[in-house]
């Protein structure tokens, strides 16, 4: 009985895994004339929100959680709606969709341009 205890938990321990909710996102925002647009709005799942820097450059760290995996289960989707927002400047929204996203906690997302028009 000794030896089953331990086991057990190792197979526990084993059976955790690190999934992701949302990825590293990074991407740099300008305008049509190609000029990196400065404290843009951008926000993921309108929960949390960050502004872009001075070369238009922003970044969203990763998300992470653990997870059991189940006798027959997949890998969960990674889906995220990114809202950029400057005033004089119309909305953008973004789509974001990978089926088999959650499987890979060193899934990263970039976007080199977005670019924002004027309203």
């Amino acid at each position: 009985m000794k030896k089953i205890i331990p086991l057990l938990y190792v197979i526990l321990l084993c059976s955790c895994v690190t999934r992701t909710s949302v990825p590293q996102i990074e991407g740099y925002v300008y305008d049509v004339k190609n000029t990196p647009i400065k404290d843009v709005k951008v926000c993921i799942d309108e929960s949390s929100c960050i502004h872009t820097d001075s070369l238009g450059y922003f970044l969203i760290k990763r998300k992470t959680y653990k997870e059991m995996i189940r006798l027959g289960g997949e890998a969960p989707p990674v889906f995220y709606t990114l809202l950029l927002t400057k005033s004089k400047f119309s909305d953008t929204i973004i789509h974001y969709k990978n089926i088999y996203g959650g499987a890979s906690s060193n899934l990263k997302v970039r976007y080199d341009t977005i670019t924002l028009r004027k309203k």
